[in-house]
């Protein structure tokens, strides 16, 4: 895991509140809780932050996916281990409802480059050093180490929470089941 971000970047960043998410109403969720009880994505902040691709993006504009929202940064050695491992399941699992996320806590031009270099076939949204570092506190990292995963379920519940860089057994374990197709309650099956 790479070094916290120095403690004067939290205090000198912007708080971010938006935490309104899903208008289908509140999930029953009873996964992991990051601090605070949070277990829904709801209950995050969800500010807009410019993409890679220069548009505004919330989180939220991938509701109904499976989300891996990853933290990450250009400085950051294991980061850019693991990108790899996502770009490679990000495109062998997209048409199942998959979505990584990354969210970049560096400058912009650092991130477009590591993501031109890797490859990068995910949103990448900027947040920067010190909002980002803020935005990563308030979705659980404490200890502001980089690379930090959230996956999340369909309906927007926090299923898994890592620190540290994910490989491919990580993703198969955290993220594959909840990749498996919906089946109804009253559905059966003939034979």
């Amino acid at each position: 895991m790479c070094a916290p971000l120095p403690l004067a970047l939290l205090l000198a960043s912007v708080l971010w509140a938006d935490p309104a998410w899903s208008a289908a109403g509140p999930a029953d969720c009873s996964g992991p809780a990051l601090p605070g009880g949070v277990r829904r994505l709801d209950q995050l902040p969800d500010s807009p932050l410019v993409g890679l691709d220069g548009q505004a993006h919330r989180v939220a504009d991938w509701a109904g996916k499976v989300l891996l929202v990853n933290f990450w940064a250009g400085w950051c050695g294991p980061c850019q281990y693991e990108i790899p491992e996502l770009v490679a399941f990000q495109a062998a699992h997209r048409t199942q409802g998959l979505q990584v996320v990354g969210i970049g806590l560096d400058t912009r031009e650092r991130l477009a480059n590591v993501a031109r270099s890797l490859g990068i076939n995910y949103p990448v949204l900027v947040a920067g050093e010190a909002p980002g570092a803020e935005l990563m506190a308030e979705w659980g990292n404490t200890t502001q180490t980089v690379p930090y995963s959230v996956v999340l379920d369909r309906r927007g519940c926090i299923a898994h929470v890592r620190r540290g860089p994910l490989d491919a057994g990580d993703l198969e374990d955290d993220v594959l089941p909840l990749l498996a197709p919906v089946v109804s309650a009253g559905a059966h099956h003939a034979g």
